[in-house]
């Protein structure tokens, strides 16, 4: 009894720490300064083909399209598909000065199916009057989502310095009136998408792609399989990446903004579509490029594949607890000392790892410690979303996050 106990508690134990491990790592990691990648100033910029999938975006499109024409050059071609729209998307988008491509097909819904069309379409020159057929770097843009100043150029330089990916940086922006769970969300979509990302590049690993602000070599876009109706399509193609040792790394000065929802139903509708893709990565992707990485003695591939496994934070935080009560329910009986301090090495990490990402992000936020403290009921609200998934309700298509007109004025 007290062997099979073992074989349990102390595997289990380690199966947290793991991923914990992992995340802690990259969170001091990214305390380093930033490795300068860019070559030195030329004096024209790379071309750009700017490609903005939309569904139903009639709110937003108009906003984003100004933004991103505010930074183009006349060598640039900015591109909106207006993919499965009912609503006045595509006159929005050619109002505001985009070249608009309409796409209706209800069998195969979904943003990677969009971009194939729209990249077959650019591939087969039926773009008139641009330069899209000639373009040297590709950018993918949310049709929600707002650039920082310069994200173009620095996209765009990102790209020729290493010619390979770069991910712009992408956040999540809260309303002054957001409730502490929106918060929450915000901070930690900042911690996996700016700090960790940041402590990979640091240590010469391939960062995630996080599905806007994403730039690639022209030639090397037109070669990926973007038909898929993946619901984490970002982190499969990196997945998929970094098993071809193709590295993503991080566009200094490239910044990317989307509004969070202010409807906590439409929040948690977002989040599952998020975090159920991110689960069937780690299942479908992650686990299969750690096995083959160790094969080839890549650590630098397999430490990808790590972070790739490293489970959404409240989930990660929920199994750390589910754990350690195991753990010390059995203490008493087994009396091996291994999983309690597994189990409380895991606790002290994820703790610096939250207070170094406050630090870094949570503040610059208006995020006060007292409001860390209710994380507690930010994993209660999102365990449902957790046991959809393991009891197989999981969400397999696409779905649009629906937004007011208020939510898209705050992207400004």
């Amino acid at each position: 009894m007290l062997k099979i106990l073992d074989l349990f508690v102390v595997p289990l134990a380690a199966a947290v720490f793991l991923p914990s491990a992992v995340l802690f790592i990259e969170v001091i990691a990214s305390l380093a300064p930033r490795r300068p990648m860019l070559p030195p100033a030329q004096q024209l910029r790379a071309r750009i083909l700017v490609l903005i999938p939309a569904h139903n975006e009639e709110l937003a499109i108009g906003q984003t399209v100004a933004g991103v024409k505010a930074q183009l050059t006349a060598a640039d071609t900015l591109l909106v598909i207006a993919d499965n729209c009912s609503d006045s998307t595509a006159k929005v988008a050619r109002d505001a000065g985009a070249t608009v491509i309409e796409r209706a097909d209800l069998s195969t819904r979904g943003k990677g199916y969009a971009i194939a069309y729209a990249m077959e379409k650019v591939k087969g020159g039926e773009i008139q009057g641009q330069h899209a057929g000639v373009a040297d770097v590709f950018v993918l843009l949310d049709a929600d989502c707002q650039i920082g100043p310069g994200t173009l150029d620095a996209l765009a330089a990102g790209v020729v310095a290493t010619s390979q990916p770069v991910q712009a940086g992408y956040r999540l922006a809260a309303p002054a009136t957001a409730d502490p769970r929106a918060v929450l969300s915000t901070f930690a979509f900042a911690l996996k998408n700016i700090l960790r990302p940041a402590g990979l590049a640091n240590l010469g690993v391939s960062i995630p792609l996080t599905g806007s602000g994403m730039a690639f070599p022209f030639e090397l876009a037109a070669s990926l399989h973007w038909a898929t109706g993946h619901i984490a399509e970002d982190m499969k193609l990196g997945a998929e990446l970094a098993d071809r040792n193709i590295r993503v790394r991080p566009a200094p000065g490239a910044r990317v903004t989307s509004a969070q929802p202010t409807d906590a139903k439409v929040a948690l509708t977002q989040r599952t579509r998020w975090e159920h893709g991110h689960l069937k990565v780690i299942l479908e992707q992650a686990l299969p490029l750690l096995f083959k990485s160790v094969l080839r003695l890549r650590p630098r591939q397999a430490f990808a594949a790590l972070d790739l496994m490293i489970p959404p934070l409240a989930l990660l935080a929920a199994l750390w607890l589910g754990s350690a009560v195991i753990v010390a329910i059995a203490f008493p009986i087994t009396r091996h000392g291994l999983a309690p301090i597994l189990s409380g090495i895991t606790l002290l990490m994820l703790l610096v790892a939250l207070a170094v990402a406050w630090w870094k992000e949570g503040r610059q936020s208006g995020i006060s410690l007292a409001r860390l403290l209710s994380i507690p009921f930010y994993i209660l609200w999102k365990l449902p979303l957790y046991f959809r998934f393991l009891t197989g309700k999981r969400q397999q298509a696409w779905v649009r996050t629906e937004r007011d007109a208020n939510e898209v004025g705050q992207n400004r």
